[in-house]
């Protein structure tokens, strides 16, 4: 970690720092925030060290681990770090989510806060459904077709003694998932 430049090393100190208290006493985060710092947890706001520490403290969850993914850090003007974190929490008994975090860490006399904390939860699913769902998340326009290969509407299924065989299939698959209604063939 010597090698790293001083605002990698402060930036990955005050994550672990803040992951260690957030996961053992998070009413012990207001240690980190000051008064003028500002926290954004899913779109909701809140200022100032009492209220974010009361939001972070009221979660609805007993314990929580973090797994850290990747962390960047960059020294900005007037003795701050911008820190982004992405990896995946791990919260009581429910699935594992992934989120993204982004800290500006400030050195006030001698001390590094954080002045602004923003997360988001990865909440999306990128997994491909199944067919039958497809349709239901990328509706198509009325007046398409799924295919240059077939004059079936889109929310159909090609069939495999459609033109085109298991190709068709899948071909009409990829057209409803991604809304083009061309050939992938």
């Amino acid at each position: 970690m010597g090698d790293k430049p001083i605002w990698e090393q402060t930036g990955s100190s005050f994550i672990r720092h803040s992951c260690q208290l957030f996961g053992n006493d998070r009413t012990q985060l207001g240690t980190v925030y000051i008064d003028a710092s500002g926290l954004t947890w899913e779109g909701q706001q809140f200022q100032g060290e009492a209220a974010i520490v009361e939001k972070l403290s009221s979660l609805p969850f007993q314990k929580i681990q973090h797994s850290i993914t990747a962390q960047d850090h960059q020294p900005r003007p007037e003795s701050c770090i911008l820190s982004m974190v992405v990896g995946q929490l791990k919260a009581d008994e429910d699935p594992i989510m992934g989120f993204h975090r982004m800290f500006l860490l400030k050195n006030i006399n001698d001390a590094w806060v954080c002045a602004n904390d923003i997360l988001r939860l990865a909440l999306h699913n990128f997994r491909l459904p199944p067919p039958s769902q497809a349709v239901l998340l990328f509706p198509p326009p009325p007046s398409s077709r799924c295919c240059s290969h077939s004059s079936r509407p889109p929310n159909s299924i090609h069939k495999e003694q459609d033109r085109g065989g298991a190709g068709a299939v899948r071909c009409s698959v990829l057209c409803m998932m991604f809304g083009r209604w061309t050939s992938y063939i």
